[in-house]
């Protein structure tokens, strides 16, 4: 089964991508990875500085509050980041297609390979 989804190509037997191109007959196995961002301390800090000043400067303590409780929200939205496609062969390091926050792009070109894989 040939393909081609962004700058991801197969023409069946090669896979084609940036430059790059491997025999799909020696890939070894696929997988989708991401990195996860850290919890944001700073946001904590922010918070706790915050009720601090609540008791002079209410307003300034309030605003602390809120910027902190945004930055947490916005990161429990965003936690998982830098999908990439693992292209595992036996002879080399894997194989790395970077796809960003792209999850669900990530996930269908991994499917795409994964079929014509398994149509060899």
């Amino acid at each position: 089964m040939a393909f081609k989804l962004g700058n991801v190509e197969s023409t069946g037997k090669i896979l084609q991508w940036g430059g790059n191109s491997i025999a799909i007959n020696k890939i070894n196995s696929v997988d989708l990875t991401y990195s996860t961002r850290k919890f944001p301390i700073v946001a904590l800090i922010l918070i706790f500085i915050g009720f601090l000043l609540f008791t002079s400067y209410w307003v300034l303590g309030l605003l602390f509050v809120v910027v902190g409780g945004v930055y947490i929200y916005w990161w429990s939205k965003h936690r998982q980041f830098n999908y990439q496609v693992n292209l595992r062969t036996s002879s080399t390091q894997p194989f790395i297609l970077n796809f960003g926050e792209n999850a669900e792009f990530g996930n269908q070109v991994k499917n795409a390979i994964l079929t014509d894989m398994s149509e060899l």
